[in-house]
């Protein structure tokens, strides 16, 4: 059981890096002011603090949620639907919490983006839930 979650905690900060680090190339890199302080300023030193935070950040949110979703979502198709909308709400925050509104509308900033990149990678965590648990948990 303690290796599934741990395969879960290392395939989540690969990944939620992953997607900010997308989400920075995809929009990020349209903002060309000196207020905003993205990867292209700070490189992979940005990408290794969010990295290190979404590591540690893990067992408070995505392992409690997790557990919760395994005890009271039987179905793995359903449990394929959470996630991404899950994964989608997430991108809509980080968007905004990335993005002033004033960065949004002057450089044209889409919130779709990081919904969509977000999105696609809950999908991903779904399915390395569904297939880590029924490697080592025996069940899906």
């Amino acid at each position: 059981m303690a290796k599934h979650y741990f395969i879960l905690w290392m395939s989540s900060t690969l990944l939620l890096s992953a997607a900010i680090w997308g989400l920075e190339k995809l929009e990020g890199n349209k903002i060309t002011t000196t207020e905003f302080m993205g990867l292209m300023d700070m490189g992979f030193m940005l990408l290794g603090m969010l990295s290190l935070v979404i590591f540690m950040l893990f067992p408070l949110t995505l392992l409690p949620i997790s557990l919760i979703v395994r005890r009271f979502i039987p179905f793995s198709s359903m449990r394929l639907t959470l996630y991404p909308l899950l994964g989608a709400a997430l991108g809509k925050w980080v968007f905004d919490s990335l993005y002033d509104d004033r960065f949004i509308q002057e450089y044209q900033l889409y919130p779709m983006t990081s919904i969509i990149v977000f999105a696609a990678v809950g999908l991903v965590y779904a399915l390395i839930d569904y297939f880590s648990a029924q490697r080592h948990l025996g069940r899906q």
